[in-house]
């Protein structure tokens, strides 16, 4: 998870300090922006390690059609803890700036989604 993670680090911290560049916030978002890469290299090998569905499930039938039941939880293991990881992000984007309490609120996402990694079995 060392080399994602460390990827997407350097990947949203170039991101940030680009929109710090144009105007679009404070310096305090490139670190935003480097804690939130933790998450996302986290949400990165989540979705990486999904199980493949299981397509002999049939599907559901709902007013709208039929809705794969078995095979739709399996396409959203690693968008969970994206979605968690960007949360905090989209919010100092929105502000302009990353607060403290920010800071620390994205540390402890980005710290929730490694431990979801960690201790979630793939099957």
């Amino acid at each position: 998870m060392a080399l994602p993670a460390a990827a997407l680090v350097l990947w949203t911290a170039l991101f940030c300090t680009a929109l710090v560049l144009l105007g679009a916030g404070t310096p305090a978002l490139i670190g935003l922006g480097a804690l939130a890469g933790v998450g996302f290299g986290a949400s990165a090998v989540r979705g990486a390690y999904r199980v493949q569905p299981d397509w002999t499930v049939p599907p559901v039938d709902t007013v709208f059609g039929p809705v794969p039941n078995a095979q739709a939880g399996a396409m959203i293991r690693g968008l969970d803890t994206t979605v968690l990881a960007l949360v905090p992000l989209l919010l100092g984007l929105f502000l302009g700036y990353a607060p403290g309490a920010l800071l620390l609120a994205q540390a402890g996402f980005s710290a929730v989604c490694v431990l979801m990694v960690m201790y979630s079995n793939p099957k």
